[in-house]
């Protein structure tokens, strides 16, 4: 049995109406892949960046923990549909990486209209 089918009808078709948002972690623009959950694409690209050559400063060992902080790319800091950046601290500094993490909402089906009215736009 399917975790929906588990549920009330109501709550079933909603959850399966629902376009869900899958995390893109990309290196300056490059895929490195996608995930499910937010989280698990920072994580992906912290690991990245805490191993990156260019990153690397005889203070700091490949791997070696940074500080970090993850910055929207949009107006509202709190909006959870935005890109967003890794940060890190090197020598006192707080650096823009190149590793971001963008949701992507996954369409269920092909929508002709919204495709034609953003031709038009």
């Amino acid at each position: 049995m399917n975790a929906l089918a588990c549920l009330m009808p109501e709550v079933r078709t909603s959850l399966a109406a629902a376009e869900p948002l899958v995390f893109r972690a990309d290196d300056d623009g490059i895929p490195l892949a996608h995930y499910g959950d937010r989280e698990q694409a920072r994580a992906h690209c912290l690991h990245k960046a805490q191993n990156d050559p260019l990153l690397v400063t005889p203070s700091r060992l490949p791997g070696e923990p940074l500080a970090h902080r993850w910055v929207i790319d949009g107006p509202d800091p709190d909006e959870t549909e935005d890109a967003e950046e890794l940060y890190l601290v090197i020598n006192g500094e707080e650096q823009p990486t190149g590793y971001t993490v963008t949701p992507i909402t996954v369409l269920s089906r092909f929508d002709r209209e919204a495709e034609e009215r953003e031709v038009d736009e």
